[in-house]
């Protein structure tokens, strides 16, 4: 399953390398924001911020301080996880130096390249490791992690700050990273 992601990811790259993931990223994102409403648009900022790197990044210290004595290996493979996904991030935002779109609502648009999402890429690896770590199988964990990972993801688009390109992007390497951190069980 985790090769899907990389497959995916593979894919996306390609695209977005030749400039041809406007086909569905601007349908998608016109349908989007057809249908914006204010309620909705307070909600998705909402979770915008919580998946922002300066919220996610003192999240994970947090976890890994109150972890460590008790799961020093679950902590030691989150910081993996999570490290790993911050030099993908960089990297591929350099690798690809894909524009932003321009944002929606009168937002402004961040001064970062666009591809992948670290919104995206960061939630799926936060989230995910935390229901594999703290909960195996539970639907749950799975459940909320899916929730999270799924609205962060979304909040980028329909806020207009990245295509829906770069989120699926996100997700689909961040699934990949994190599962293949997660299979090594020492």
């Amino acid at each position: 399953m985790r090769w899907l992601g990389l497959a995916v990811f593979a894919w996306l790259a390609i695209l977005v390398g030749r400039s041809q993931a406007i086909f569905f990223d601007e349908p998608i994102r016109d349908f989007v924001h057809r249908h914006s409403a204010p309620a909705w648009t307070a909600g998705l900022q909402v979770f915008t911020f919580i998946g922002a790197p300066r919220i996610i990044w003192p999240v994970v210290v947090i976890i890994i301080a109150l972890g460590w004595r008790r799961h020093r290996r679950d902590m030691v493979r989150l910081g993996v996880v999570m490290a790993g996904a911050l030099v993908l991030e960089i990297w591929l935002k350099l690798a690809f130096h894909r524009a932003r779109p321009a944002a929606f609502l009168g937002l402004a648009s961040p001064d970062s390249y666009s591809f992948p999402s670290g919104h995206a890429l960061y939630a799926m690896c936060l989230y995910s490791a935390l229901a594999s770590i703290t909960a195996g199988r539970r639907m749950l964990a799975w459940t909320a992690a899916g929730l999270m990972i799924a609205l962060i993801g979304f909040s980028r688009i329909y806020l207009g700050v990245h295509y829906p390109s770069d989120v699926l992007a996100g997700w689909s390497i961040g699934w990949f990273w994190t599962r293949s951190v997660l299979v090594f069980k020492a």
